[in-house]
């Protein structure tokens, strides 16, 4: 449980400060009688790095004229990510060669033309069904991302993709994010319906790496 106090925080109890979203960036330092304290500047009243529940959690979800199997591999086509993600902003050592759980890499992600190189691991992976990636980035906030396929028809899918901000976030701020981060989806859902039809009438090109 977290000891942090609503006006000052003693760094030694509180190892998420300087990382926790929920103490300002401009905190004070001071050492007095030995022990270094920080009065803070701005603190939402808790740190949200301790906490269990995300700070914010949107999705967005579409139905594609295509098989599971199909937009499956659409999905986990790394190098097409570019075209249909937009928290996406690249991969600073390649993509990742594989999707299997434990699977280790590095990735560009962003939101409001804000991008950080994170560290993603693949928490779950179960092929044609859906895959779960956790995302630590290094101003200390962990960000889920789940893909998920679900047939409503032999040739209708429908595919959800979900963002989790699990902390590095002050909650005055999250309704704010919140509403930038559905919008971002929502347009990710769109976008993912536009390289869909290219895939089916071939102008969308498979990669080869």
């Amino acid at each position: 449980m977290c000891a942090c106090r609503p006006r000052r925080v003693h760094l030694r109890r509180c190892r998420g400060f300087g990382r926790c979203g929920s103490h300002s960036a401009g905190a004070r330092r001071s050492d007095r009688g030995g022990v270094r304290s920080a009065r803070i500047l701005q603190l939402s009243g808790s740190c949200d790095l301790h906490r269990g529940p995300p700070v914010i959690a949107a999705h967005s979800e579409t139905i594609v004229d295509v098989p599971v199997a199909r937009i499956w591999e659409l999905l986990t086509d790394f190098p097409l990510w570019e075209q249909w993600l937009p928290l996406h902003g690249g991969w600073p050592d390649g993509p990742p060669p594989t999707l299997d759980k434990g699977t280790q890499f590095r990735q560009r992600l962003g939101h409001l033309g804000i991008y950080d190189t994170v560290s993603v691991t693949v928490t779950e992976n179960t092929a044609n069904q859906r895959f779960v990636l956790l995302a630590h980035g290094s101003y200390g906030a962990d960000a889920r991302l789940t893909f998920s396929v679900d047939p409503v028809a032999p040739q209708r899918t429908r595919v959800r993709v979900g963002v989790e901000i699990l902390g590095g976030l002050a909650r005055p701020l999250a309704s704010l994010a919140k509403r930038g981060l559905q919008k971002n989806l929502n347009r990710t859902t769109r976008d993912l319906v536009v390289v869909v039809r290219g895939f089916r009438s071939g102008t969308t090109p498979r990669s080869t790496g």
